[in-house]
C-alpha cells in the first residue's frame, strides 16, 4: 500500500537518489545529451530544510521506503489576483509507475494548496515526454497553449537588442 507524505530532512537521500533515475529518464528523450542531477542530499537539506527554505516535498513510501517524490513552491499570479503552486518535479521509480503513487502525490499536494489558498498548480512536462503527458491529462492537466515558458540566466548584463515583434 502506497502512503503519501510529507518530504522530511531524512528522506534526502532517498530523494537524491530518484532525481538521479529521473535525470537518467530524461536523457533517453534527450538522445544523448546526457545531464546529472543537481538534486544531491546536500542541496535538499540546504534547500528544503535549511534557514530560508525554497520548496517543500511529499514522497510517496511503500514498506517503508520511498518510491517517488513531489517538488512544490508557492507563487502567485498578479492578473488573476490569486495564489498558485509550481510544481518543478514528480517522479515515481518505475517499479511503481501504474500503481496510483503518482496521482495519490498528486492528491497530496491538491491538498496542500487548499491550506496555502492556491487555486491553480504550474508546471511543465516536455513534449518528449508523451508518457508524462498522458498521465497529467489523464490527471484532468491541461495544455496553456496561450503562454510561452521563457527563462533568462540572472548573472551576466541585460542585452538590449531591438526586435520587432509580429
Amino acid at each position: 500500500m502506497i502512503t503519501i507524505r510529507a518530504m522530511e530532512r531524512r528522506d534526502a537521500e532517498a530523494v537524491s537518489a530518484l532525481a538521479s533515475q529521473f535525470e537518467v529518464y530524461l536523457n533517453e528523450l534527450r538522445e544523448g545529451r546526457a545531464e546529472v542531477s543537481f538534486l544531491t542530499r546536500e542541496v535538499i537539506e540546504r534547500d528544503a530544510f535549511g534557514a530560508s527554505p525554497a520548496f517543500s516535498g511529499l514522497v510517496a513510501e511503500e514498506g517503508g521506503k520511498v518510491v517517488g517524490y513531489l517538488l512544490y513552491y508557492p507563487g502567485y499570479i498578479t492578473d488573476r489576483a490569486t495564489r498558485i503552486m509550481h510544481m518543478p518535479d514528480l517522479f515515481v521509480a518505475e517499479s511503481h509507475r501504474g500503481k496510483g503513487a503518482g496521482q495519490a502525490l498528486l492528491e497530496g499536494l491538491k491538498g496542500e494548496c487548499r491550506r496555502y489558498g492556491a487555486t491553480k498548480v504550474l508546471f511543465t512536462v516536455w513534449r518528449a515526454n508523451p508518457r508524462a503527458v498522458h498521465f497529467y491529462h489523464s490527471v484532468g492537466a491541461v495544455m496553456e497553449d496561450d503562454e510561452v515558458m521563457m527563462s533568462m540566466e540572472v548573472d551576466g548584463p541585460l542585452r538590449m537588442e531591438r526586435t520587432k515583434h509580429r
